[in-house]
């Protein structure tokens, strides 16, 4: 699947749902085979679109949690309680199913004073990944900057 992310018109595409990873109770990783995947930098995201059979559609951007050379391209997504979009892709999605997708979205940039280039720490093992392989331990470091950097930022 490592392929340079070039640019090109957005256009939607569906990708099949291989498999559902519930990484805590209110988390699940949807790994996907999209049809058509031009490829992917660290710190993208695609848009995912839902569509009702009675035609009302709604939308979310979610940051790309696989590495661009990966197989498949993995969205984790948190459950939101009063969520429209996040209990439906946590609750219902089911190994087969299909899903709208829109992407890779976003430039990359370097955030050179903690994460190397990730937007989020949800980004961190996409971004790690090109330079080291990733680790729990250091993405609850990354998460842990975060916070510090928000708190700087606050005060």
């Amino acid at each position: 699947m490592e392929r340079a992310a070039v640019r090109r018109r957005l256009t939607w595409q569906l990708a099949r749902v291989v498999e559902l990873v519930a990484e805590n109770a209110r988390t699940t990783s949807l790994v996907l085979q999209p049809a058509d995947w031009p490829g992917h930098r660290a710190g993208q995201h695609v848009d995912v679109r839902l569509t009702a059979e009675d035609g009302y559609q709604t939308q979310r951007s979610y940051s790309i949690a696989s590495a661009p050379e990966d197989e498949h391209l993995v969205l984790t997504v948190e459950r939101l309680d009063d969520g429209e979009v996040s209990p439906y892709l946590t609750e219902t999605v089911r190994p087969g199913d299909e899903l709208e997708l829109r992407g890779p979205v976003g430039g990359f940039f370097v955030w050179e004073e903690s994460l190397g280039g990730c937007q989020r720490a949800r980004e961190f093992p996409s971004c790690a990944h090109e330079n080291s392989p990733p680790s729990w331990a250091g993405l609850r470091a990354a998460r842990s900057v975060c916070r510090r950097s928000r708190w700087r930022r606050m005060r």
